[in-house]
């Protein structure tokens, strides 16, 4: 071999040897990454979310709202599109005979009487231009949006209209202590994989219809210096300008749902629970304010303890004219004024306890409030009795538990409701409560015997860790419960969500 030869030899191994060190070392830090990362969250990426930004003006003499809103939506239907379906539940307000509210409840809901409110679109446009879009549903709660997506590409919905509310004490509306507003903008419906098809659920009489998926949201609004803003996420506000008006700025990560309560009558107390949850309290009277704030805490910091912390850092809870208990949103909590008088403190603890745990059970994991509202009303009220066992022992547990279900167990229902109806197949209110609510903490309580409660409160835990951010089902609950304890329970929890109501009629004086 010549000696030119010989040396191109070398240097060609010599190449082969460098490229072979530069794929190895390659590796190496591959794999270190893949150790390193985890560690400090990284590894994986955040999935992408929509976001919301809402510019809201505010007409306080109207009782509307101007509202430009931009919805940069990812479409995570794992499918191609060619609409983008939203929920516009403010449109429950236009007629009367959509209200959801019972004949009973009515003149309590209208003290003033009825007046039509909703939503009037301006425009609509996608992507810069103006859309093909249309209106469906009762009172048309649906829109449809003409936009054509793969899996996974984003289109900017750009909204503009005009919200008309009216005076009430419901969900939605102005009131005495202030304005409310809870789904009061279109949001995305989620796509039911399992049923082909999203989720376009009307507001029942039974409960918040609103299944989503977590956003990021952005909002501003003004509103006169001295008002008082509780909000989903945190919400700053500006130096008061030469008019004496105030700009806040609202804006939330992660959230499953937006929503907003202002007033200019309210006294505010603020607390922290160990894990660092900001906890805000509103009331028309310092001691209510602060009875709120009380009744709050501890029950935050026991459900800390069992489920995580909330995905939100602060937590606003507010005295509205909300006609029933209360509401509870994704960090933002309504409570009935009938609750804040001096004589109902025990009452107040009761249900703030129950409101607060439904921000894990309906913020931190979300459902189908229309096919399952047991995972989204009976697990919370269910968590809530857990709370005051902690707080009282197995007797007083025991004492609360028989006094929600005894008379649920002994009055016969008609039309074969069981825990696990649908939402819409129940007439009443108060039929809801005593079926899904009521009946379906006894379900939950037979469990807790079987399994043990140390056991049982484990299974709540995984439940949510497993599912937050996600929209669970039967299926999800059961898992947790079956990995908690390595037993099977499937069969056992269908069939007692179907047949707790064998103990109707049965001479019950105590249920233990």
């Amino acid at each position: 071999m010549s000696k030119r030869n010989r040396k191109e030899k070398e240097q060609k191994q010599s190449r082969v040897i460098r490229v072979l060190a530069i794929a190895l070392a390659v590796l190496l830090i591959g794999m270190v990454v893949a150790e390193v990362l985890p560690v400090f969250g990284l590894a994986e990426e955040a999935p992408a979310r929509s976001h919301y930004s809402l510019n809201m003006a505010i007409d306080l003499d109207n009782q509307a709202i101007a509202i430009d809103q931009r919805l940069d939506y990812v479409n995570a239907t794992g499918r191609a599109q060619d609409s983008v379906w939203l929920n516009v539940y403010a449109n429950t307000l236009r007629r009367s005979g959509a209200m959801p509210v019972e004949q009973n409840d009515w003149n309590n809901a209208f003290p003033g009487g009825y007046a039509p409110g909703g939503v009037d679109f301006i425009s609509v446009r996608v992507n810069g231009q103006a859309a093909d879009w249309g209106m469906s549903g009762a009172s048309e709660q649906f829109m449809r949006v003409a936009c054509p997506l793969e899996p996974g590409q984003r289109a900017l919905i750009e909204l503009s209209f005009r919200l008309m509310l009216t005076e009430n004490n419901w969900a939605l509306g102005v009131g005495d202590l202030g304005w409310r507003l809870v789904n009061f903008y279109p949001v995305a419906a989620v796509y039911d994989r399992t049923a082909g098809d999203f989720a376009l659920n009307s507001w029942t009489l039974a409960t918040d219809p609103l299944m989503s998926e977590p956003a990021d949201y952005q909002a501003a609004l003004t509103l006169p210096e001295g008002w008082a803003v509780a909000a989903t996420g945190g919400a700053t506000a500006s130096a008061p300008d030469e008019n004496g008006r105030v700009t806040w700025t609202v804006r939330a990560e992660n959230a499953r749902d937006f929503s907003l309560a202002f007033s200019r009558k309210m006294n505010e107390r603020q607390g922290e629970t160990a894990g660092g949850l900001t906890v805000r309290a509103w009331a028309s009277t310092a001691a209510a304010a602060r009875a709120m704030l009380d009744a709050a805490l501890p029950a935050l910091e026991t459900y800390e303890a069992w489920f995580g912390p909330l995905t939100l850092p602060e937590l606003d809870l507010m005295e509205t004219d909300y006609l029933w208990e209360g509401l509870s949103k994704p960090g933002l909590i309504q409570v009935s004024p009938a609750l804040c008088a001096l004589n109902r403190r025990n009452d107040l603890a009761k249900a703030v306890a129950r409101l607060c745990a439904n921000q894990w059970f309906r913020g931190e994991v979300g459902c189908d409030p229309e096919k399952e509202p047991w995972l989204a009303d009976t697990l919370p009220a269910y968590a809530a009795l857990l709370y005051f066992e902690e707080k009282e022992g197995y007797g007083g547990y025991l004492k609360r538990l028989n006094a929600q279900v005894l008379e649920a167990l002994q009055i016969t229902i008609p039309g074969g409701l069981t825990v696990d109806s649908a939402a819409s197949r129940f007439t009443s209110r108060g039929e809801y409560e005593l079926v899904v609510i009521d009946r379906g903490c006894a379900v939950l309580h037979e469990a807790r015997d079987l399994t043990g409660r140390e056991a049982f409160i484990a299974s709540l835990g995984r439940y949510i860790a497993k599912n937050r951010g996600k929209n669970a089902t039967i299926e999800a609950f059961v898992s947790a419960l079956n990995e908690t304890t390595g037993q099977r329970w499937d069969e056992y929890i269908v069939s007692q969500l179907q047949n707790i109501s064998d103990y109707v009629n049965q001479r019950l004086e105590w249920f233990e």
